[in-house]
């Protein structure tokens, strides 16, 4: 059993942590909707608590799409996507070379690996030089992943959805959309339709936001 001795901090949102009983170890399985997702808590960012969010993302999953998600992680999102069994495609990039090997483990594990092409590297590198557009892309870092919305914009075709998420205060959510409208503007791009889902409280004026644009 661990507990956790710091805030999440880094461009890997990592924290540490100290064993209070038990095995003195960082890795653990962690079961979610039929999933296995073997996860290094110290070295990866990952949070149970987010497991129904995913659900809802996967939900919205039409037949055919073809889907990018953007700082995958341990890849949990993805793996949930393609458990609903809808779409053509999944593509997920992640960063940190922990993650991206659990990911790759957790694949295996779920016996995902033709389904789900999972990249290693920097989404601001990758995206470029990525062969399609998409006709969704999830962006579920919630630090810093608005410096990115140019680069998802690139390869979402027009009428895609993108799912941006962030944190604000429960007042902010109108400002979320306008500054989704900006980012689209400057891209010669606009939002067809557009909606906020809280899906955390992580403070005390503090929650977890899912902006859902329709993007033209």
């Amino acid at each position: 059993m661990l507990a956790r001795t710091g805030s999440y901090q880094g461009e890997a949102r990592t924290a540490s942590f100290t064993c209070i009983a038990g095995q003195d170890r960082t890795t653990t399985m962690h079961m979610e909707h039929g999933l296995k997702l073997f996860v290094d808590l110290a070295e990866t960012y990952f949070s149970p608590r987010m497991g129904v969010e995913r659900q809802r993302i996967a939900k919205l999953i039409q037949p055919d799409e073809h889907i990018l998600v953007m700082f995958s992680g341990i890849a949990p999102l993805p793996l949930a996507i393609a458990n609903i069994g809808r779409c053509s495609s999944i593509t997920a990039i992640e960063a940190n070379p922990v993650a991206h090997a659990c990911a790759v483990r957790n694949l295996a594990l779920n016996k995902a690996a033709d389904t789900i092409n999972v990249i290693h590297g920097d989404v601001g590198e990758v995206i470029p030089n990525l062969p399609t557009t998409f006709d969704r892309v999830v962006m579920p870092h919630p630090h810093g992943a608005g410096n990115f919305i140019p680069e998802a914009l690139s390869v979402l075709r027009r009428g895609g959805w993108l799912h941006w998420y962030c944190f604000r205060e429960k007042d902010g959510q109108e400002e979320l959309m306008r500054s989704l409208a900006r980012h689209c503007a400057t891209e010669s791009r606009a939002v067809k339709y557009g909606t906020t889902h809280l899906c955390g409280h992580c403070g005390r004026q503090t929650y977890r936001v899912c902006v859902d644009g329709c993007i033209l």
